[in-house]
């Protein structure tokens, strides 16, 4: 791996690790606005709902133009075009494949800016000798223009099948 790469990554964990301690209470479920908590929660769900349709173009419409994200096999992804190409090659090479991400815990910052959202994923890929993969997901929201938009996604495989 690039030195500047592996530089890069590194402050993208630092940056996803921060965001998941702002507006920590140490208690679980969410906290922040319920409003706020409510619109990511509705921006995920549309997400999930997106993926199970096969749909690249609608969940890249969660996404910031600079996304960043580390996908369950390490691999790092720049930007909304690059991520929604990985979509498209997902479900033209392997149909039926989805990832479903489910919330645990989605925390905005004081100043309503950001928010930090952290839960569980399965990934289900059919007729694949892996069929399943789960794991835990960290995800940096920012609002732009007055909409929740996934700013960064880290994704932590722990399971397979």
């Amino acid at each position: 791996m690039k030195r500047h790469t592996m530089i890069r990554n590194c402050v993208m964990l630092a940056v996803l690790l921060l965001a998941a301690s702002c507006g920590s209470d140490g208690g679980d479920g969410d906290a922040g606005p319920e409003a706020e908590v409510e619109a990511i929660r509705a921006v995920r769900l549309a997400s999930n709902e997106a993926i199970e349709a096969q749909d690249a173009a609608a969940v890249a419409g969660s996404w910031t133009d600079d996304i960043q994200v580390t996908i369950s096999s390490g691999t790092h992804l720049d930007g909304k075009d690059t991520y929604r190409s990985a979509f498209e090659g997902v479900f033209e090479n392997t149909p039926g494949t989805v990832f479903v991400r489910t919330p645990e815990t989605v925390e905005v910052a004081d100043d309503g800016t950001i928010a930090s959202e952290r839960g569980t994923w399965t990934g289900t890929y059919p007729d694949q000798d892996i069929t399943s993969r789960t794991g835990t997901y960290l995800a940096y929201w920012r609002k732009v223009d007055g909409r929740w938009l996934i700013s960064a996604e880290l994704y932590v495989p722990l399971t397979e099948s």
